[in-house]
């Protein structure tokens, strides 16, 4: 099965999301936009355009995956009643 994103499955997924940055690298994207929105400052003053623009885009696809994953098991769980 292909997801919407165009990956065979979500390990193929995950091992491009981790390819484009580490682990460490998406927790510091993450705590700047964390900080930037409680110092209600622009992240634009800690990470790149380009970096921001990777960051979202990817989050965006991570969280559409994790949608399609909590809604195929919900709909296996609901017709296993």
């Amino acid at each position: 099965m292909v997801t919407s994103n165009g990956y065979a499955n979500e390990g193929d997924f995950l091992s491009g999301f981790f390819k484009q940055a580490s682990l460490q690298k998406w927790k510091r994207w993450l705590q700047c936009f964390t900080h930037a929105a409680i110092a209600d400052s622009p992240v634009a003053d800690e990470i790149t355009a380009v970096h921001i623009y990777v960051f979202i885009d990817h989050i965006k696809q991570l969280l559409h995956l994790a949608a399609m994953i909590v809604n195929a098991r919900g709909n296996i769980q609901h017709a296993a009643c």
